[in-house]
């Protein structure tokens, strides 16, 4: 980790490297070209960046599956 940056910090720049480079590759995947798209349209309405958009869905999904977890 950087001298000086918080762990948050880190984790934050670990995280938007690892959704970039996931964009960079899904030229071959028609579905997560999509999803990136409608997330980007949903964070530009929001007036929020693409990453605060991304992490509020990945929560809202992690959330539901958890739900669904506990009905099982």
């Amino acid at each position: 980790m950087t001298t000086g940056m918080k762990q948050s910090e880190f984790e934050s720049m670990r995280f938007r490297t690892m959704i970039d480079n996931i964009i960079l590759t899904s030229d071959n995947d028609e579905e997560l070209v999509n999803a990136i798209k409608r997330i980007d349209i949903n964070s530009r309405i929001k007036g929020i960046t693409f990453y605060d958009e991304l992490n509020d869905y990945l929560n809202k999904k992690y959330g539901e599956w958890l739900n669904d977890k506990k009905d099982a």
